[in-house]
């Protein structure tokens, strides 16, 4: 292999961390997060490094989402440097650098999915709700994510909604999930 292929492929991983971060800034540029709810949370942990991954559940819960803005407020009180907190928010999964949708779809992109038609099952979900993989509707209804596997080959294509999973799916039955789902979101919010 090239030796600016390895290069590439071995920064891959900091250059989406980038991206995500300059994506969640741009994101609350716009939407002000209440900075004044994050002194309690803080104050549940003692200020030592290792509550890095307690305290981020601990936000995330809270807002459902790591602001950026927080991102160095939580460094600063576990005595850790921003780079440290940022990577541990982006390496697992669990955590989101921008706000989330109410419903979470995930649409499983596993082998077994992909040769029963689950490429046309992520197509029409993604249309259907106006967004790619990784990003949340506008009115922050639904976020649509993809997963290397759900861990049911024998009934894909799947997806899951809010955990929920759907086998079996065709264009149609996709529709009719994210419909149900829309029929049982309260009116007002």
């Amino acid at each position: 292999m090239p030796e600016a292929q390895v290069m590439t492929a071995t920064l891959e991983p900091a250059i989406q961390t980038v991206q995500a971060v300059r994506a969640a800034e741009a994101a609350e540029a716009v939407d002000a997060v209440d900075l004044s709810l994050l002194e309690p949370l803080l104050a549940m942990y003692p200020r030592q490094p290792d509550h890095v991954i307690p305290l981020l559940r601990t936000v995330q819960k809270h807002y459902g989402y790591i602001p950026a803005q927080m991102v160095g407020l939580i460094a600063a009180h576990l005595h850790v440097s921003r780079a440290k907190v940022l990577g541990v928010a982006t390496f697992y999964p669990q955590f989101s650098l921008t706000p989330q949708g109410r419903h979470k779809v995930c649409v499983c992109r596993g082998t077994a999915c992909h040769v029963r038609g689950g490429r046309q099952v992520l197509d029409t979900v993604r249309k259907q709700l106006g967004v790619k993989p990784g990003e949340t509707t506008a009115d922050h209804d639904f976020t649509l994510e993809t997963v290397a596997c759900v861990g049911a080959c024998a009934v894909g294509p799947v997806m899951t909604v809010d955990g929920e999973c759907y086998g079996k799916l065709d264009q149609s039955d996709a529709l009719e999930a994210l419909s149900h789902c829309r029929r049982e979101m309260p009116a007002a919010r």
